[in-house]
């Protein structure tokens, strides 16, 4: 429980980090860097089947600085 493993697109590409509290992540393809997202600033929206209990939603969003 101290760290938090992170998939960065496909199962190869592994990183971890160190905050194991509920937030998002920004990957930047360029320079490989992870970073914290606050998840009040990331709107998920879900259409789940009838009867599904949502648990857990994870998200990295992925791009390049301009």
């Amino acid at each position: 429980g101290l760290v938090k493993e992170v998939r960065i697109g496909d199962s190869t590409k592994v990183q971890f980090d160190a905050n194991t509290k509920h937030h998002y992540h920004f990957y930047d393809e360029t320079s490989g860097k992870l970073m914290d997202i606050d998840p009040a600033q990331v709107e998920v929206k879900t259409h789940l089947p009838k009867g599904v209990k949502l648990s857990e939603v994870e998200v990295v969003i992925k791009g390049k600085w301009k």
